[in-house]
């Protein structure tokens, strides 16, 4: 079916989006019928994946951000996606699209009248919950810091990344329910009905849910609707592999509602504020989570994909707390970080000098999608909160793992998490001429919020210069008017998860605005399997 994404209503808004019902069974993980055959995860650099990562959406100023999700198999899908907040990466809008065959859908956010981002669609694709054609959501702020005026916690929603995840394929009649005829999908009938009620591994099948696998892609697209200036992209793309081809992943599907997660979530999330056993975990502990988890807070890019992630037991039949179940979940979440770390970053700046006067700005985008799962922020209790990616379920030496964010290199500013250790350096266009990079206000050079802006050569930004990004922005101070930049980011060894764009403009004449955007250029950890 002819979607244009363009002629959208440019007045566009979406955190819960969810449905409010009785408490639900989630699919248990780790039992035969909803294992998958993958056992390794990695980015594919060609764009196509069963996951997705899209590092940088913005509603801030006149912006607006156009996305685009694309099935490009034979094969339906049942496709979560999520908004999270550019500071601590919370979860600013959640919903599920369902695409049939050969499928696009397409939507944009930009800010509302009352400050908050919005999303809004014509797309007649399957979502849950429903979305009105042309009618904008907003952005829920219930996750965001308590202590942030109302303005603020607007404003914190109106950048950050998305996360998109295949969670099943669909077969039968639920595939028939989301497939389009004439142009329009049923989105009805008795398996379509079905997601929302108890889904256990036993039901998979006749639910019409399989194991999920690739043919996911996604394009961004950032346009200034005062200026024209755009900019634009594709989703970083994450494959599940077998002897390294793509194969199946697990089943990973919970109903798209606001009931709570019965019983445990740690075999479920690495994220340090939602996972707990309220039941109790081995050896008696108990740890009661600081948000208890919602079924539409799974799944997250740490809830298990592959096999083979548990060293003992299974990570299924979460209610009783099977020794290897958290386990299986930090696993994942280290798993994937390992994947996108990188230890330096490269790209090109451009701003005006004094004898320059085309109006040239450059700002720097740097994501850690995977951050949330090692480190998080408890605004309750104003502290950091760990995942200990080297401790299995027992409490003992985990596989080899190690921790990529520890109190040794992150810290507390404005209650954002920000991490430190990092080493930018900046080249002329004359080879061999290097010089430091100068920051603030931070004293020192961080990545400061999941999603941080550098405003390339301005001092103390309130808002970049490009993006007009405001979050968690830094003015790095790059000595040159131009030329390139590398950022070393070893981490604490492994790396740092960091994926990334710079985006610059010229604008000398306002009526006239060119934009252009380039990925970061990465280096990996010695042992990387490219």
């Amino acid at each position: 079916m002819k979607k244009n994404v363009l002629a959208l209503s440019i007045s566009a808004a979406v955190c819960g989006l969810g449905m409010i019902g009785s408490a639900y069974a989630v699919t248990d993980l780790g039992v035969a019928a909803s294992v998958g055959l993958a056992t390794t995860l990695k980015v594919n650099p060609d764009g196509v994946g069963h996951n997705l990562i899209v590092p940088y959406y913005t509603a801030q100023g006149a912006n607006a951000t156009l996305l685009t999700l694309t099935n490009t198999t034979n094969i339906a899908k049942a496709v979560k996606v999520r908004f999270r907040g550019a500071a601590n990466s919370d979860d600013v809008r959640d919903f599920q699209v369902f695409l049939s065959p050969r499928d696009v859908w397409s939507a944009m956010v930009s800010q509302s009248a009352t400050g908050e981002a919005q999303i809004v669609t014509n797309d007649v694709s399957c979502t849950k919950p429903a979305f009105t054609a042309g009618t904008p959501v907003k952005f829920g702020t219930a996750r965001l810091d308590t202590t942030l005026t109302a303005a603020q916690q607007a404003a914190g929603t109106r950048e950050g990344y998305v996360e998109i995840f295949n969670m099943a394929d669909l077969t039968g009649a639920l595939a028939t329910a989301v497939t389009h005829v004439k142009g329009v999908a049923p989105c009805s009938g008795a398996a379509w009905t079905a997601l929302d009620t108890d889904m256990t591994s036993a039901a998979l099948a006749g639910a019409g849910l399989t194991h999920p696998t690739t043919g996911l892609t996604a394009n961004w697209t950032i346009i200034n609707t005062t200026t024209a200036a755009a900019y634009g992209g594709r989703a970083v793309a994450i494959h599940a592999l077998l002897a390294g081809a793509p194969a199946s992943g697990n089943i990973v599907y919970w109903p798209q509602n606001q009931s709570f997660v019965n019983g445990e979530t740690r075999g479920f999330t690495a994220d340090p504020l939602l996972a707990g056993n309220l039941v109790g975990a081995p050896g008696g502990a108990v740890k009661v989570p600081a948000i208890k988890a919602l079924n539409q807070d799974l799944p997250d890019m740490s809830t298990p994909y592959v096999s083979g992630l548990a060293p003992v037991g299974d990570y299924a039949a979460i209610a009783t707390y099977a020794a290897g179940d958290e386990w299986a979940a930090v696993n994942q979440a280290h798993a994937l970080t390992a994947a996108l770390a990188a230890t330096s970053v490269a790209n090109d700046f451009f701003t005006d000098s004094a004898t320059v006067t085309i109006g040239a700005a450059t700002d720097w985008v740097f994501s850690m999608p995977t951050r949330r799962y090692n480190v998080a922020y408890n605004y309750g209790t104003s502290a950091r909160e760990f995942t200990d990616f080297t401790k299995d379920a027992t409490g003992g030496a985990g596989a080899g793992n190690i921790n990529y964010f520890t109190v040794a290199n992150t810290a507390v500013q404005s209650r954002v998490v920000c991490v430190d250790g990092i080493t930018p350096v900046s080249y002329n266009r004359e080879e061999g001429t290097v010089s430091t990079v100068s920051f603030s206000p931070s004293a020192s050079p961080v990545f400061c919020g999941e999603t941080g802006v550098w405003a390339i050569n301005v001092a103390s930004p309130v808002a970049s210069g490009v993006l007009e990004a405001s979050v968690a922005v830094r003015g790095a101070d790059a000595t040159y008017g131009e030329g390139w930049m590398s950022v070393a980011t070893p981490g604490l060894g492994g790396g740092l998860p960091v994926v990334g764009t710079a985006f610059t403009k010229a604008a000398s004449d306002a009526t006239k605005n060119y934009g252009v955007n380039t990925d970061h250029r990465v280096t990996r950890a010695a042992g990387y399997l490219y």
